[in-house]
């Protein structure tokens, strides 16, 4: 389900919600080159929420369409959600009709709040994590780390390469 708010004159809000998983994601558009992604997890998922600031609307558009949860949905209407949501960008930031948007995107897309494995840079039969993966960040992933393996980094949430992360 897609959603828009008016928060103000120039002031917006686009929600993609997940009926079958309970997970939004939320696109805010604060002011003129102040804009924010913010990722809710289901209740029962236990992770913690992302909120992400960008001054570029672009960039954060893409990275909200990157990481909408798309769980078990036909491609023909993740276009027409995608499109939808393209529409609504474009009409609220009064840009031009985008004809034909690429939504070409990687194969972890469907994959966020999954259990990933990652496996060393080097190798990929050395496996030094597990987690589960939050969002995708440009040709990286984060991942919320549940089992250290041979991964020395402490932090509980960490970036790694795309080819690194493999669904469990």
């Amino acid at each position: 389900m897609v959603e828009l708010y008016q928060l103000g004159k120039d002031a917006y809000r686009i929600v993609w919600r997940s009926k079958m998983t309970g997970a939004s994601t939320t696109f805010i558009s604060m002011a003129k080159d102040k804009y924010q992604v913010i990722r809710q997890w289901a209740q029962n998922k236990r992770l913690p929420d992302i909120n992400i600031e960008f001054e570029q609307r672009k960039v954060a558009f893409s990275h909200f369409l990157r990481n909408v949860d798309i769980v078990k949905i036909a491609h023909d209407l993740l276009r027409k959600a995608r499109e939808f949501c393209t529409g609504l960008f474009a009409e609220q930031e009064n840009l031009p009709d985008i004809k034909a948007p690429d939504f070409r995107f990687g194969r972890l897309q469907s994959a966020i709040g999954r259990k990933v494995n990652i496996y060393s840079k080097t190798s990929k039969e050395h496996l030094i994590a597990r987690g589960y993966l939050l969002q995708l960040v440009g040709s990286q992933v984060e991942v919320h780390i549940t089992e250290r393996l041979d991964l020395q980094n402490p932090k509980k949430i960490q970036k790694f390469p795309t080819n690194s992360a493999f669904l469990v």
